[in-house]
């Protein structure tokens, strides 16, 4: 129904806006505080108050309007019959919907000439009273108070509850069943045999005919015997209450934020995929904020139409939002490489760093772990350690998540200078460098790995930019603080066991790792543990961090709707 979104944030400015089509399934990342809860509770706003300005970062939405003709038929599908006593005009048509979060049914009336208006966008109303029939936003405690026993209508007027519209509509209850039935091993059945009040059980088996909506003593055992969903996790819970709400309304605009709340991994993914699935046969639009690279999976491998949407928000004035369209989500699930690094968990974090290899990760995050706990002036908060499989495949992850606007360094060993052409020139433009600068800069790195070459020595293991002469030991360390402002951090000792000297540690690389994290120690509370100190490898993460935080920092490019 939503044909397009704009949004106000684009680079920090209002210079810059982002403007898409959302598909069936719009999944909005990234930090905390970025924006993501705002957004779905303006576009609900929008959907069923009508265009309005004060919003903080949705700037328009465009719905895809029905014919007249088409749209009076839309409306006689939420069709209510008078009450008793009550009279309509004979141009008039009795409408509501249920909102299956606050357990009411909303009534309004129309006439056939206000409809055509509606359609032919004559009367902003159509927003308020059209637009909000396909409406609905759940957030984490909304889907937990949904599985609570309800008080049972009359079965002869519209339904009032969650509960007796899916008591009521057997093909409704029936799917829900089936994706419960495959979620847990259990039936979902609505027990009706506390007369008054309609219960939910999770039974061993399905009910028979009889059963179902029967009050017989056949049915009274059967329900008795089954456990209540009480019985059963937050977990279960809310993954029901969610599907129930889901597949109990219209909505064809279905906002959830953090349906990963209170829910299993497993079960994260899984509710990714059927609401996906359930979505996108409704013709409809998902739009959820999440911080769950399990519920982004899982709609991802539902194969449907998605854009992701990242935002973040620095906490003072400066907001950005990038867009990942669904071609390039297949391009990046495409490469076993990045799918092996998880890379798509980077979306959610708020900075990344790129190691060579899995000891070089394992290394750095502790030593950032430490700087957290002891030095938090240096230590980098909601980080994300990956490694590549070597120097060159670092650049394949680098590039994307920059692109998405995800801060991501490079930690490298010295020998990166190593090579020229392409492999050079993948470094820089992984880094976007600008062009202007990558003439001076291949020549800077010519220059300075020949006189690495002329010392004899080898530069990893030797000393690094300590074997050579003063002047060209200076040039060798700016251009590598040249290379730093881009977030490309090499180690100017040679590599990476060459931290900490004074732990007396084998650089053998083999025995390495696993000898210098017994040398830092385990417990903080003995004296040998190591704390960190002013320099060394302590200092070079806090210059790591202080390119992380910067919000003009250099290396990220810049914003457009291609993102």
């Amino acid at each position: 129904m939503i044909t397009s979104l704009k949004l106000k944030c684009g680079s920090g400015d209002e210079t810059h806006t982002i403007d898409f089509s959302p598909d069936h399934v719009t999944i909005f990342l990234g930090p905390n505080n970025g924006g993501k809860s705002l957004l779905l509770r303006e576009i609900e706003k929008w959907c069923m108050n009508g265009p309005f300005n004060d919003g903080k970062i949705l700037s328009d939405l465009q719905i895809q309007w029905p014919s007249p003709e088409s749209l009076i038929e839309e409306i006689r599908k939420f069709e209510l019959l008078p009450e008793p006593g009550e009279t309509l005009q004979n141009d008039r048509i009795k409408y509501g919907k249920l909102d299956v979060v606050s357990n009411s049914r909303s009534t309004h009336t129309a006439s056939i000439e206000n409809l055509k208006a509606w359609a032919n966008g004559s009367d902003q109303r159509g927003f308020k009273n059209y637009v909000s029939l396909y409406v609905l936003r759940l957030d984490a405690l909304a889907r937990l108070h949904l599985v609570g026993e309800r008080e049972t209508n009359d079965l002869q007027r519209p339904t009032t509850n969650v509960l007796n519209e899916l008591f009521q509509n057997d093909g409704k209850r029936r799917s829900l069943r089936k994706i419960l039935k495959e979620a847990f091993g259990r039936y979902y059945v609505i027990d009706p045999t506390g007369i008054n009040k309609l219960r939910i059980r999770f039974a061993d088996r399905e009910p028979t005919e009889s059963e179902e909506k029967s009050l017989t003593q056949e049915a009274i055992q059967f329900y008795k015997l089954q456990p209540l969903i009480s019985e059963f996790s937050d977990g279960v819970n809310a993954f029901t209450g969610l599907l129930m709400a889901t597949i109990s309304s219209s909505a064809r605009i279905l906002l959830i934020d953090e349906p990963e709340a209170f829910l299993h991994p497993s079960l994260t993914s899984r509710l990714g995929l059927e609401v996906s699935s359930i979505m996108q046969n409704r013709d409809g639009n998902l739009l959820a904020a999440t911080h769950s690279p399990k519920f982004l999976m899982g709609c991802i491998e539902s194969g449907k139409k998605l854009n992701i949407v990242r935002l973040t928000y620095d906490g003072k004035s400066k907001s950005t939002v990038r867009l990942l369209p669904n071609e390039k989500i297949k391009s990046l699930m495409q490469q076993p490489l990045l799918r092996s690094v998880g890379v798509l968990d980077a979306l959610f974090y708020n900075y990344v760093i790129v190691t060579e290899a899995d000891a070089d990760r394992a290394f750095y995050q502790e030593i950032n772990h430490r700087l957290n706990n002891f030095k938090p002036d240096w230590g980098i908060q909601n980080i994300l350690f990956l490694n590549a499989h070597g120097k060159q495949e670092i650049w394949d992850i680098v590039r994307p998540l920059r692109e998405l606007g995800v801060p991501t360094a490079a930690i490298v060993d010295i020998d990166i200078i190593k090579n020229g052409g392409q492999e050079w020139n993948k470094v820089l433009g992984s880094a976007f460098i600008p062009e202007a600068r990558l003439s001076a800069l291949q020549n800077q790195r010519q220059t300075i790995a020949q006189k690495f070459t002329d010392s004899g020595k080898d530069m990893k293991r030797d000393g690094g930019v300590d074997i050579l002469s003063n002047s060209d030991r200076q040039a060798c360390i700016d251009f590598f603080e040249d290379l730093a402002s881009y977030g490309i951090f090499v180690v100017a000792k040679g590599e990476i066991e060459s931290w900490l000297p004074r732990l007396e540690v084998s650089r053998a690389k083999n025995t390495w790792l696993k000898t210098i994290f017994e040398k830092l120690g385990s417990n903080p509370e003995d004296s040998s543990y190591v704390k960190p100190s002013d320099d060394d490898v302590w200092e070079f993460m806090s210059k790591a961090k202080k390119w992380l935080t910067d919000f003009d920092r250099k290396g990220i490019p810049s914003l457009s709707k291609e993102m």
